[in-house]
């Protein structure tokens, strides 16, 4: 799995961007059973604006981990980046319900509510964010967007 991630993390770097796709889906191809191989594919087409393939990776985590709040949040985060914000928001919620705590899934799901309009409950989710576990900076960072918002 190292080996595979690395390789496309190359190949990326030499813009060969459908190579490294490619290795990614070989990785899940091979190890289809495993929710680490999903997960590690989801991440790599996620930083790298691959939206529908981290899509696919992530549902595919979630089938494999429906109990883990992980997997729901990082499918939150990929259907955010393709500005979907009702399949977002649904699974933040479903992280959340799964781990209250959950600083990702919270993120997420503030910054969906703001990007749909909905300026309440995005105010609600941040200030919740700034009442987690969260770094000085973060927390900053954080604030002004609770100031921007009130």
């Amino acid at each position: 799995m190292k080996g595979r991630s690395l390789k496309a993390n190359i190949l990326l770097n030499e813009k060969r961007n459908a190579e490294a796709a490619q290795e990614m889906k070989t990785l899940t191809l091979h190890r289809a059973d495993d929710w680490h191989s999903w997960r590690t594919a989801g991440l790599f087409f996620w930083r790298n604006q691959m939206t529908d393939d981290a899509i696919a990776s992530f549902e595919r985590y979630v089938v494999l981990r429906p109990d883990t709040a992980d997997s729901h949040q990082f499918l939150a985060l990929a259907y955010y980046q393709k500005k979907d914000v009702n399949k977002a928001v649904t699974n933040a919620k479903k992280a959340l319900e799964l781990d209250r705590e959950n600083i990702n899934a919270t993120n997420v799901l503030a910054q969906a509510y703001e990007l749909s309009g909905q300026r309440k409950e995005a105010l609600e989710k941040y200030e919740r964010l700034r009442a987690l576990d969260i770094s000085p900076e973060y927390r900053k960072t954080v604030e002004k967007k609770i100031q921007e918002l009130q």
